[in-house]
């Protein structure tokens, strides 16, 4: 702070007594006082402290030098940055540049990302690394029950196969006349078989016992008739049909009438003459030895039927008009 010139006035001969001995003073004044204005030292530079001097001489004088303060480094230099004093910023440690790493670039892919050629510092976290965003996946077709969806790029797995899912094809019982099937199994999704039905053979028929269809009953003088039918006793499929005949009954007579339709016996003609047929059961006429144009044979001789006539036998055959020939 600069002081104006103040003259200081002696109250007393002994206060400027010593002050003329502290300024050594060659010669006998009062001293006028000057006061000068201190300045505060540099890093490379000294200053001093507010001091006074004597206007008057040159011997008085309070003046005191203060050395530099020296400088202060700061942090240490960096690759970016010089080392500098703190206080003055001299510049002790120019800045020391990148110490740098060269890399390649990689291309992205589905999953990975890829990257821009870029460098790195060695000394310090200095990059130039940029990232290039991954692809992403490309699906192919979708997932069926035996394969995976997958990208069309990389390959890999979007979506696992579904798996089939099983449906039961019934077994199909044989008929008599049809072939079965075995139990199985497909996909109900891509109708895959996953297990083939087989064939069973077919049973065929089973014969019942004949029975009597269609029946017609035999009567006197008119054969009867009927159907001997067999059927599967499985599918009842009519399996054959056989016509069978049944003889005439012939009448029964009982005092003249059939006792079976009512009708009168016819009087046999005399003079006929019987043979027994080979199979001993029944006769044929084999002759006539009577004269009469017209003759009666009967159904019965000897209680077995008469079925037949030998015409050659007798030559009076030849003068007849009319033979009655019973039904037998």
């Amino acid at each position: 702070m600069k002081k104006s010139r103040i003259c200081v006035l002696a109250a007393g001969v002994l206060v400027l007594f010593a002050g003329c001995l502290m300024a050594a003073c060659t010669r006998e004044h009062v001293h006028e006082i000057v006061y000068h204005e201190g300045k505060e030292p540099t890093c490379t530079e000294g200053g001093w402290q507010d001091y006074e001097t004597c206007a008057l001489c040159e011997e008085y004088s309070t003046y005191r030098a203060t050395p530099p303060t020296g400088h202060r480094p700061g942090p240490s230099a960096t690759c970016t940055t010089d080392q500098v004093c703190t206080v003055c910023g001299h510049v002790f440690v120019e800045k020391l540049g990148h110490q740098l790493t060269i890399y390649l670039g990689q291309e992205p892919t589905c999953t990975p990302a890829g990257w821009e050629p870029y460098e790195t510092c060695s000394r310090c976290d200095h990059t130039t690394y940029k990232e290039i965003a991954a692809t992403d996946h490309t699906a192919g077709a979708a997932a069926t029950c035996t394969t995976a969806q997958t990208c069309t790029a990389c390959g890999a797995e979007l979506a696992p196969a579904a798996g089939h899912k099983e449906v039961v094809d019934n077994a199909v019982a044989p008929t008599c006349t049809e072939t079965g099937l075995t139990e199985g199994k497909h996909c109900s999704v891509c109708s895959e078989v996953l297990i083939e039905q087989e064939a069973v053979k077919a049973t065929g028929h089973t014969e019942g016992e004949a029975v009597r269809e269609n029946e017609k009953a035999a009567t006197c003088e008119e054969a009867g008739s009927y159907d001997e039918a067999v059927y599967c006793t499985v599918c009842k499929t009519e399996l054959r049909r056989e016509n069978k005949q049944i003889p005439e009954t012939g009448h029964t007579y009982e005092n003249g009438v059939c006792t079976a339709c009512g009708e009168a016996e016819l009087t046999p003609t005399e003079g006929l003459i019987f043979g027994q047929y080979f199979d001993n059961n029944s006769y044929i006429v084999t002759g006539y030895e009577g004269s009469d144009r017209e003759v009666t044979i009967p159904s019965v001789h000897n209680g077995l039927p008469v079925t037949g006539i030998a015409l050659t036998t007798s030559a009076n055959w030849t003068g007849m008009t009319s033979i009655t020939i019973p039904n037998v």
